[in-house]
């Protein structure tokens, strides 16, 4: 009922509160030991900027369902698993 241009819109829109949520959720993995290191900042970036450019990409891809919603969702789970797994293992382990 919204339409392809505006149904795209409001997946954008979504996926920028995704990116956001997912930055909130990085510092607080870091912050929330009560220990930030260098590497606690260090090793979960480069997991959140692959995050959000295959979230970028998926908008890019909207053509073509299977592969923008189905299979890149995947690799983003995999890429949010790996920045927590950074986050908590630059902060003093597990």
């Amino acid at each position: 009922w919204l339409g392809r241009e505006r149904a795209l819109r409001v997946s954008w829109g979504l996926h920028l509160v995704a990116i956001g949520m997912l930055f909130v959720a990085c510092s607080s993995l870091v912050l929330g030991t009560g220990f930030a290191s260098w590497r606690g900042w260090l090793l979960p970036l480069p997991f959140l900027g692959v995050a959000i450019a295959l979230l970028y990409m998926e908008q890019r891809w909207a053509e073509d369902v299977n592969l923008a919603f189905f299979k890149t969702n995947v690799w983003v789970g995999f890429a949010v698993l790996l920045m927590v797994l950074a986050a908590r293992l630059g902060n003093g382990g597990f």
